[in-house]
């Protein structure tokens, strides 16, 4: 295993709640080796991949929030991203010159709205 496999989930929900059906939730990671952060500006791939509860799957090109020597890559949810209530787990794949893997999952939780009433 690298060492270059930490990230540090930066949720912009309040207070880490997120609902079914959140559009532009902003799933930021940061790519640390131990407490380092390292300088990712020369990845040629960068991915973010999402597993929803049900085990579905989804790879999305990751962006860097400044110019990744901050470590920092981000991916804003778009609709059906987030369908499902439960566990999701975000992840980092990255090709770097000296670098190509995954970083380390991170988990955060979606909630279930309250069902409207049949009237």
């Amino acid at each position: 295993m690298s060492p270059y496999t930490y990230i540090l989930p930066q949720i912009n929900a309040d207070k880490d709640h997120i609902q079914i059906g959140a559009v532009d939730f902003l799933i930021e990671l940061e790519i640390k080796n131990g407490h380092k952060i390292l300088d990712i500006s020369a990845a040629t791939t960068k991915n973010i991949i999402l597993e929803k509860p049900d085990d579905t799957i989804i790879t999305a090109p990751g962006l860097f929030t400044t110019d990744g020597k901050d470590g920092l890559l981000y991916y804003s949810t778009v609709a059906g991203d987030l369908d499902q209530a439960g566990i999701y787990n975000a992840q980092a794949y990255l090709v770097l010159p000296w670098f190509t893997g995954y970083s380390t999952p991170v988990s955060f939780e979606v909630y279930a709205n309250i069902p409207l009433p049949n009237n």
